[in-house]
């Protein structure tokens, strides 16, 4: 079964030299973009809303990631890098473009990759895998997110997709 439409979720890597890095995002404002920002790959143990997302289903195998702290919503910038993947942004939920859609065809495995999405009509993939490129930037601590490969060739597009828990008060 496909993730509970609206349910919030956790996505974390699962290449194992990135194991505890969990999707996230942030307010670092993104390519000089007033209404986009960065969305990386952060430590599990930081616990944060900005680490949860909820699935809105478009169709039957699509879905938008909305971030529960945010708003907004997970999508495919068109800016390369040098490896030819594309980085990936958060941006208002309400542009609603197709950026913004994206596939988990393996949904239900220990782990999935998730595809940006070219034509939801026509179900055409671009090879635009959601990925943490295993680079951790020294200050932050966190790793750049992109649609392909990483940026050392590293292909780590398997995620581990969990029902966010509300802890008891």
């Amino acid at each position: 079964a496909y993730p509970q439409d609206r349910g919030v979720y956790t996505l974390t890597s699962t290449t194992a030299w990135n194991q505890q890095l969990m999707l996230q995002d942030t307010n670092w404002v993104y390519a000089h973009h007033p209404l986009a920002r960065d969305v990386v790959a952060s430590p599990r143990d930081r616990q944060t809303a900005s680490q949860q997302w909820r699935f809105i289903e478009v169709s039957e195998e699509h879905f938008r990631f909305i971030n529960v702290e945010t708003g907004r919503a997970l999508q495919r910038t068109g800016n390369a890098n040098g490896s030819g993947a594309t980085r990936v942004a958060s941006t208002p939920a309400s542009w609603n473009s197709p950026e913004q859609i994206w596939s988990i065809p393996d949904f239900g495995e220990r782990s999935s990759s998730i595809y940006a999405v070219s034509n939801p009509a026509a179900g055409s993939f671009d090879d635009g895998r959601l990925v943490s490129d295993g680079v951790i930037d020294p200050t932050e601590g966190v790793s750049e997110v992109q649609a392909g490969l990483g940026t050392n060739g590293v292909d780590a597009t398997s995620w581990l997709i969990q029902e966010h828990v509300y802890p008891r008060a």
